[in-house]
């Protein structure tokens, strides 16, 4: 979930798009008039700039003219001598035979040599079809992923494992490669990405591909692969690549998403449909206004639209025996945790059941390796700040 840092990043970028800064528009005062004669026995010795003529103006190192702008005058003017235009007339016939010579020349190369080998080369790449910088085959095989630069504040033994990883696999090669340019989401989403592909083998496509597909909307919803034998409630994370790249809180869902990760699960646990993916919760939570810039996801989303899904919520009382006994009675927990196990924020998991020795069962939309193994319901609790008990409106 976003922390302070991503709210600033976000702040700082809105201003930066809302200067007001425009190009500067070099315009002719409307005060000029067409010249007029002019009397060579009343010109001055030094000329200066004609009243109200615009200069030219430099733009970016270049120099330009305003608009419309009438040339400096410094051509043929009343009472210039004759002998000039009789020059001009030689260098104008000069030129045209410069040009005459030029193309007698192109034809002989055309009828020697043939159009085709005077065209431009096609299989040449111009680099004006992508932005991707282009990465030859030698600088590929020369990339060293055991020393290449990750963030200074990754931690160290996940540095380890993702420079390790980037060996062989090529989705970690190309996020290791491209380390420097997940800066683009902030400092804090960086190292989290990198961290992300190195903790969750499955998430590595996801981290891979966001700096290029995001944001674009969802490309799949759930379907029946979605619904394992032998369980009730579906794992779906956040970052798999069908809705991960969706725009959401401003970020990619795949790093924000948790509360409608949390509650498509929920909901295709209780009802047995298929039809409201991450991205569909994602999209009613923001349709519902329920949906922070920077933030994530209000937690009385959850009550607000519980009804139109077909289910029930109540909040809860934040304890371990809450959390027991409503998943005895056969009841969904969406927990709200804050800092912690799994957050240094924010964050929202399902709790899905009771195991055999007590403890209970999550699915964490951000974490597989917390989906894995049992929680103790006191350590839960000690770490939530929302508890929220679903089942099927009757």
């Amino acid at each position: 979930m976003p922390d302070e840092r991503t709210e600033q990043a976000g702040n700082a970028r809105r201003r930066i798009a809302g200067t007001g800064a425009y190009e500067p528009t070099l315009r002719e005062p409307a005060s000029v008039r067409p010249p007029e004669a002019e009397d060579p026995s009343q010109r001055p010795e030094q000329e200066g700039p004609a009243p109200g003529r615009p200069r030219a103006a430099t733009l970016g190192g270049v120099q330009t003219r305003a608009a419309n702008a009438r040339p400096s005058g410094r051509g043929a003017v009343a009472g210039a001598p004759v002998g000039v235009d009789a020059a001009k007339r030689a260098r104008n016939r000069l030129v045209v035979g410069a040009f005459a010579l030029a193309a007698a020349c192109m034809l002989v190369a055309l009828a020697v040599l043939g159009p085709a080998q005077l065209a431009p080369d096609a299989s040449v790449d111009d680099g004006a079809s992508s932005d991707e910088p282009v990465v030859s085959a030698s600088e590929e095989a020369s990339f060293d992923p055991t020393t290449a630069w990750l963030p200074a504040d990754m931690e160290p033994q996940l540095s380890q494992t993702l420079r390790a990883a980037a060996v062989d696999d090529v989705d970690v090669r190309y996020a290791v490669r491209r380390a420097a340019d997940y800066g683009r989401f902030g400092a804090e989403y960086q190292t989290q990405l990198l961290e992300l592909a190195a903790e969750e083998p499955p998430a590595r496509p996801f981290v891979a591909q966001v700096l290029d597909a995001y944001p674009t909307p969802a490309s799949g919803g759930l379907d029946a692969s979605d619904l394992p034998e032998g369980t009730v409630v579906p794992r779906l994370y956040q970052w798999d690549v069908r809705w991960g790249f969706m725009d959401y809180s401003s970020g990619p869902l795949g790093l924000t998403g948790c509360c409608p990760t949390s509650l498509s699960m929920v909901y295709t646990g209780l009802t047995g449909r298929t039809d409201r993916s991450p991205a569909d919760m994602a999209q009613l939570a923001i349709d519902r206004g329920f949906v922070s810039e920077s933030e994530g996801t209000f937690a009385e989303f959850l009550p607000a639209v519980a009804p139109e899904l077909g289910l029930s919520c109540a909040e809860l009382r934040i304890t371990a025996r809450s959390i027991t006994d409503a998943l005895s009675q056969g009841q969904l927990l969406i927990c709200n945790v804050g800092k912690g196990d799994f957050t240094d924020a924010g964050h929202f998991l399902v709790i899905t059941g009771i195991a055999e020795d007590g403890t209970v069962w999550i699915n964490d939309p951000y974490s597989s390796a917390n989906s894995s193994v049992s929680w103790d319901p006191q350590r839960l609790a000690d770490q939530a700040i929302g508890l929220y008990a679903f089942r099927a409106a009757s």
